[in-house]
């Protein structure tokens, strides 16, 4: 029932925390055998009764003046191999002295020890639950503020009424969890107007979203071409030409629906490194303006630099390498770029 130690546990502080909250609880309870029992599917087992011995064949009052019973060596009744034929059956007696376990017949001690054995098997999985039970309510009083306590935890009412309460009073319907899926997937793809610090980080912020939009069942997540339009969309603005490449390549795979959001992020992660490791070395800066004049002075002008340019715009990509002196760098050479050729 503990919590793996790596596991961080979620405090149930508002309806925000539910969903991880109640995660980790089906969790436990799952753990604990407890969920079917929680949800209503199965009852929760009762506390057995131990076996009545007037229920079993014993002697009749007249008889048990006369029998005797032996003790075995090891201490345990031998209540003999023959039947009394005086025997009472196990449906009642006159007398209103207590039987004993030697007062059972040879037959009425057989069916005890079998009714025995039986009540000591259930008394051992019902202590069991009981334990299970105590130490998901022993988690849920960790993990919950103490006004959910006094509200929906009463002692003397059970696990299920707990978290029934809890669900009321701090749960969150199936259509909000849907529209902050939404929202939070809308923001995962905002286009990239300006380069974030860590590229690799968003890639990840956006697999999660995704993730969880395409779980909560978001529409936008359905089909193939809609999100990946809405991911090379995003990144069109910082790497244009790789999102031209790569919706060529991946062409075949869209048709076929075979592509897939995590094979996307990977790929765009592993371009995203390759472009890292090509950047120029520290110590091998290229002096801010140094691409504008080089190629202002050749001879044809602006016809020459109009041919040149895609060579040019290429050699500017591989020298950004992400950081705010590269971009202020990139930014100035393309405008320059852009001037020459107009």
């Amino acid at each position: 029932m503990a919590a793996n130690n790596n596991e961080k546990t979620v405090f149930l502080t508002s309806s925000n925390d539910w969903e991880l909250w109640d995660l980790q609880f089906q969790a436990q309870a799952i753990a604990g055998n407890l969920w079917d029992q929680i949800q209503g599917l199965a009852p929760f087992l009762g506390k057995p009764t131990a076996p009545d011995l007037a229920k079993h064949k014993h002697k009749s009052p007249s008889s048990q003046s006369t029998a005797q019973s032996t003790i075995t060596a090891r201490g345990s009744l031998d209540p003999g191999t023959e039947e009394d034929p005086r025997a009472t059956p196990a449906t009642g007696s006159s007398s209103s002295t207590p039987i004993q376990i030697t007062d059972l017949t040879a037959d009425g001690f057989r069916t005890f020890q079998l009714a025995w054995t039986i009540y000591q098997s259930e008394l051992k999985e019902y202590n069991q639950q009981a334990d299970k039970v105590q130490q998901l309510k022993q988690w849920v009083l960790k993990t919950i503020n103490p006004h959910y306590q006094r509200t929906s935890c009463k002692p003397v009412e059970s696990i299920s009424t707990w978290y029934k309460a809890l669900e009321t009073q701090v749960g969150v319907s199936v259509d909000d969890t849907i529209d902050e899926a939404r929202e939070a997937y809308r923001l995962a793809i905002k286009p990239l107007v300006r380069l974030p610090k860590d590229l690799i980080k968003w890639s990840e912020n956006w697999e999660q979203a995704f993730s969880t939009a395409e779980e909560k069942g978001v529409p936008e997540t359905k089909r193939i071409k809609s999100w990946l339009n809405d991911f090379l969309d995003a990144v069109q603005p910082i790497m244009g030409n790789w999102v031209t490449t790569y919706e060529m390549v991946q062409r075949p795979s869209i048709k076929q629906l075979t592509l897939t959001y995590r094979e996307v992020a990977h790929d765009f992660r592993k371009e995203v490194r390759r472009q890292t490791r090509a950047r120029i070395p520290a110590g091998n800066r290229v002096a801010k303006g140094s691409f504008g004049p080089s190629f202002a002075a050749t001879t044809g002008g602006k016809e020459a630099v109009r041919s040149t340019a895609p060579f040019i715009y290429v050699v500017l990509n591989r020298l950004y390498c992400g950081c705010s002196s590269s971009l202020a760098f990139w930014q100035s050479q393309k405008a320059f770029l852009y001037r020459s050729i107009a």
